[in-house]
């Protein structure tokens, strides 16, 4: 009973772990910033959206990742 009980609460851990990482995911989501582009495209120009990061907001969303790595691992 005390291996389940372990068990059960590092996958607690676990999911708490993942929606803290998760929130601070949506959060950086809403740093992207937008630039609208115009290219020659098949139908002749056409609009698009490039969505990017600051240095800041990289180095954010590699922190994220290397917590995600941790907690498959």
């Amino acid at each position: 009973m005390n291996e389940a009980y372990k068990a059960v609460q590092l996958l607690n851990d676990r999911f708490i772990e993942l929606d803290l990482l998760l929130k601070d995911f949506d959060n950086l989501l809403s740093d992207l910033k937008e630039i609208h582009t115009i290219y020659e495209g098949e139908n002749g120009y056409e609009y698009g959206e490039i969505f990017t990061l600051d240095e800041d907001g990289i180095d954010e969303l590699r922190k994220i990742y290397y917590r995600l790595e941790k907690i498959i691992n």
